[in-house]
């Protein structure tokens, strides 16, 4: 595999590279370590065999064909654009109002129960005056 080294940088105490292969659109970014930067070749051998395990993985991806000249002899119908607009809108508001109906069916009723139970008063005796 050939490949080529695109960056090489230093910013303060970071040291950056990128490498980049010759045979497949793959490229590898890494920032090195303290004990990276005691062995920098050691290193660079090291991202190069992953870049190249990278590269060997590679699958091509299908190409893109363009179709925009196609496209102006299309037709798109205005009535048909506002009828599908209102089936957007009504599953819209359906999707909206569906959870706070079934809540309200699901919801169990709560239903206050009044007993009336008698009241038991003392029978007063009527107080008689002499």
């Amino acid at each position: 595999m050939t490949y080529t080294i695109s960056r090489y940088e230093q910013k303060g105490d970071q040291l950056f590279i990128c490498l980049n292969s010759g045979n497949n659109p793959v490229y590898l970014e890494h920032f090195f370590s303290e004990t990276e930067k005691l062995d920098v070749e050691g290193t660079i051998a090291k991202l190069v065999a992953e870049l190249e395990l990278v590269d060997e993985a590679y699958v091509e991806s299908t190409p893109t064909v363009s179709k925009m000249d196609e496209i102006k002899d299309l037709v798109i119908d205005t009535k048909k654009i506002e009828s599908e607009k209102q089936t957007i809108v009504s599953a819209k508001l359906e999707a909206i109002e569906a959870p706070i109906i079934e809540e309200a069916i699901t919801e169990p009723v709560i239903e206050e129960v009044i007993t009336e139970e008698p009241i038991e008063k003392p029978i007063e005796e009527p107080i008689i005056e002499e």
